[in-house]
């Protein structure tokens, strides 16, 4: 099939025509893009975030005591070195010991009502795994003349006091009563 110059002139013709369009399109284009990429000038004003404020009573507290305790002629003795009081939550609640030898810890109001309390190992007597001659794992429990201790626990808002009692299986063997407030 031959085609006639008509029709390849017309051809052409169109061709032409949408290369011209396709060329303006791209012209366009590329126009407003350099414009939208050109930086603006922009004013920013500070304004502070909204917050909602917690009374200082409302908001949860955690206390942190250091201690020293020593046994002296058979008697134990227990001595408060620090206290503070920080704004925050506890990650996780405070485990109790199940050892023979513990301290009971408990928070009091101003009446010496126990609100709350746990128990921790007692500072003094430790159990050490260790292996002995023979490759084995052995355990063995050491009595210590003088240590330091921490606590860290949540502060019930009615608490004055923290008791510390000194327990060998279910009997208390010592009391001792700190002021917090």
């Amino acid at each position: 099939m031959a085609r006639t110059q008509h029709q390849t002139g017309r051809m052409d013709s169109q061709m032409e025509n949408f290369f011209m369009k396709y060329s303006f399109i791209l012209i366009l284009l590329a126009g407003s893009m350099g414009q939208s990429c050109k930086p603006t000038a922009v004013s920013y004003q500070y304004s502070a975030p909204s917050r909602v404020e917690i009374p200082e009573d409302d908001k949860p507290k955690i206390l942190f005591m250091t201690f020293f305790i020593q046994q002296k002629d058979n008697k134990t003795e227990i001595e408060l070195t620090d206290s503070n009081v920080k704004y925050g939550t506890l990650k996780s609640e405070n485990q109790d010991s199940k050892a023979q030898y513990r301290i009971y810890v408990a928070q009091l109001d101003k009446n010496m009502a126990e609100i709350a309390g746990f128990y921790i190992e007692h500072p003094l007597r430790k159990n050490v795994e260790y292996t002995n001659e023979e490759n084995e794992l052995v355990s063995k429990s050491i009595e210590l003349a003088e240590a330091e201790f921490f606590i860290r626990t949540k502060l019930n808002e009615q608490s004055k006091h923290v008791q510390l009692n000194e327990i060998y299986e279910d009997q208390v063997l010592n009391s001792f009563v700190f002021n917090i407030r």
